[in-house]
């Protein structure tokens, strides 16, 4: 099992150093079976079988790649008691190897310990077997890599990157700890910092997974797509069931204009981590992007499924319904997605007008008002704010609101002469000469809405259908009072 860690991209998961330590696992055990803790000078020669006093690694190892971490480190345990000095004997012997970690054990066998126990998240049992091997040899580069990645599991990033510059000037050719620091120069924001670490990671094992993999993010944050993508295309080598290379080989692949090509790289990586939300949301904006709406909107779905509180699930769910005209469902992802963040400015105005367009006057007065703190200057929200109040015959409160925005109205506009009119409805003739001198056919085909609207709360329905259906046949285009002309004759009409 290769090394795999990520970092870059914050949507997708943050896979510490801890996982650094998989393949570390596998490189002590087949250390141990040939004779030597990875690290040393030399190496024994591979055996042609297993000897018998060895047989015990090889179990290990085999529960290490079955990722059975405690039945690994029960078997470690064993061997521990098993090499404890006879009593009177010498600490620096035990099981007739060196100890060197001043616990009367090989030293071999407490780093995997160590790394065992953080792989199983007993992170105080490892630190204390760590600390048992630095308190004999302060040196001791292994060592040193577990405390520094438990020192960032604690959040001491600091302290976590002093440590790995230790051992990487104990042992300049660590490729854990060079690709740690350029793991954390990157998610720091220091892309040539990374760059020079991840570079001389390779240097010091060509096939590191992380160091591949953080180099082609970083030409991916640059847009050099053509570098990007053939670093990703390495990473995929090296590693082709770690699902999130997928998805920036994908961005990559993409900006080349192979979208294709992306969709594939998308879809392995869902194959890889089903329940992954991203993955999802990654190639369902890409199907957006490829006018494959259908297939988009599936993906946003399974993508809400898998995380009812997913908010861009639901905004592309309610953009998508809105746009397609299927209102109900729209309202609900909008009212999903407020849920979720009541303060995202985008949503107020569909909602104000779903609202509207089902008659919930109150709640469309309410977003009416939300969407013009989004749009300050934009003063036809208030307007429907006071219709909608009206509506809902909360008259009061419709004179209130309609009194205060006049008062922020610039006095020249059409808003203020429409506001003047419904404060003073008698007057509609006064504002049929100032609608006539108007020669933004658009302005006119607006005002007449509001004034419908309010015929429509005086009752006079004959009134009001006649001038939504001169809005509605308008030749101005889709605009905000025109759809809700079209719904309030459709809602007269009884075909709501």
């Amino acid at each position: 099992m290769s090394r795999s860690s990520q970092a870059g991209k914050p949507s997708a998961p943050t896979l510490g150093p801890t996982l650094l330590l998989v393949a570390a696992l596998t490189v002590i055990l087949t250390a141990a079976l040939l004779g030597g803790c990875a690290g040393m000078a030399e190496r024994e020669r591979v055996p042609e079988t297993v000897p018998e006093e060895r047989t015990l690694y090889e179990q290990i190892r085999l529960h290490v790649e079955r990722l059975e971490l405690e039945e690994a480190i029960a078997k470690v345990e064993e061997a521990l008691a098993e090499s404890q000095p006879a009593s009177g004997e010498a600490a620096e012997t035990a099981a007739g190897q060196p100890a060197g970690d001043g616990g009367g054990f090989p030293l071999e066998m407490r780093l995997l310990y160590a790394r065992l126990l953080l792989q199983a998240e007993r992170c105080n049992e490892a630190r204390r077997q760590v600390m048992l091997i630095l308190d004999r040899r302060p040196d001791q580069s292994e060592a040193l890599f577990i405390l520094a990645v438990l020192e960032g599991r604690d959040g001491n990033t600091e302290r976590q990157r002093e440590l790995l510059e230790r051992v990487v000037a104990l042992d300049p050719d660590h490729a854990d700890a060079l690709s740690a620091l350029g793991r954390l120069s990157l998610e720091g924001g220091d892309l040539d910092g990374a760059e020079r670490w991840f570079s001389r990671t390779l240097e010091a094992d060509p096939r590191d997974f992380p160091a591949t993999l953080g180099l082609g993010r970083i030409h991916l944050a640059r847009k050099n797509y053509e570098q990007a993508l053939s670093m990703l295309d390495r990473a995929v080598s090296i590693e082709p069931e770690y699902p999130f290379v997928y998805p920036d080989r994908a961005r990559a692949k993409a900006r080349l204009g192979r979208s294709g090509d992306a969709v594939a790289d998308y879809s392995r990586a869902v194959e890889l981590a089903p329940d992954y939300v991203w993955n999802y949301l990654d190639r369902g904006r890409l199907y957006l992007r490829m006018g494959l709406k259908d297939k988009a909107e599936g993906d946003f779905t399974r993508a809400a499924q898998i995380d009812r509180d997913n908010f861009l699930a639901y905004v592309y769910l309610a953009g998508l319904t809105y746009e397609q005209e299927r209102w109900k469902e729209s309202l609900e992802h909008y009212r999903r997605v407020v849920a979720l963040r009541e303060d995202y400015p985008h949503a107020y105005k569909p909602l104000a007008v779903l609202n509207y367009r089902f008659g919930h006057w109150r709640e469309a007065a309410r977003w009416f008002s939300r969407a013009r703190e989004a749009e300050p200057r934009n003063f036809a929200y208030p307007l429907m704010a006071v219709l909608a109040l009206r509506r809902a015959d909360a008259h009061e409160q419709a004179e209130r609101a309609l009194e205060s925005a006049m008062r922020e109205m610039p006095r020249e506009s059409w808003w203020y002469e429409v506001a003047r009119y419904l404060l003073h409805p008698q007057y509609e003739s006064s504002l049929f000469s100032m609608q006539s001198r108007r020669r933004d056919r658009l302005i006119r085909s607006k005002m007449s809405f509001y004034v419908a609207t309010q015929h429509l709360v005086e009752e006079h329905r004959r009134t009001a259908a006649a001038m939504f259906t001169e809005v509605v046949h308008s030749d101005t285009g889709m605009y905000m009072e025109k759809r809700l002309a079209a719904w309030e004759l459709q809602r007269m009409e009884g075909k709501r």
